[in-house]
């Protein structure tokens, strides 16, 4: 296998530094002897690593021109970001507060601050806070260049 440079790509976040060099994780065996004796205090900690979204549909990226999207979504006490879906795989993983997710023909499902989901492709849902405080997310859309990142009813 062909020794890749590495790199770690930081985002500056509402005040607060979110690495993304853990997701190299998912594509590098962080553990590798190799690549373990050329890092000096690196470390990789998995956030994600499936073959299907939140409600068991396979992954699967869209073909043609691809594009990355990331974005910080907040929602306030009580808020709610009403029925959508989305025509291609949504990352997301949530800072603060706990994420309700509910989708249609599955439930509701809760994601507290810490961790990682994969929201359900082409599947009516909504995210919801039922909390007293805001729920803050980062989302990353694997899709298609101009194509939107939401659909609505």
């Amino acid at each position: 296998m062909r020794s890749m440079p590495r790199r770690t790509f930081v985002m500056e976040i509402g005040g607060r530094t979110l690495s993304l060099a853990a997701l190299s994780a998912i594509a590098l065996d962080a553990t590798s002897p190799a690549l373990a004796e050329a890092d000096v205090g690196f470390h990789a900690t998995p956030l994600l690593q499936r073959t299907t979204t939140d409600s068991g549909q396979t992954i699967e990226f869209p073909s043609g021109p691809n594009q990355i999207s990331a974005f910080l979504v907040e929602l306030a006490p009580g808020g709610e970001h009403s029925r959508h879906r989305h025509p291609f795989p949504i990352f997301a993983y949530v800072l603060e507060g706990t994420l309700t997710l509910d989708i249609e023909g599955v439930g509701e499902m809760q994601f507290p601050a810490g961790t990682a989901h994969l929201e359900p492709v082409n599947t009516w849902h909504r995210d919801i806070n039922k909390g007293v405080a805001p729920v803050k997310w980062v989302v990353v859309f694997l899709g298609q260049a101009g194509k939107p990142f939401t659909e609505r009813p």
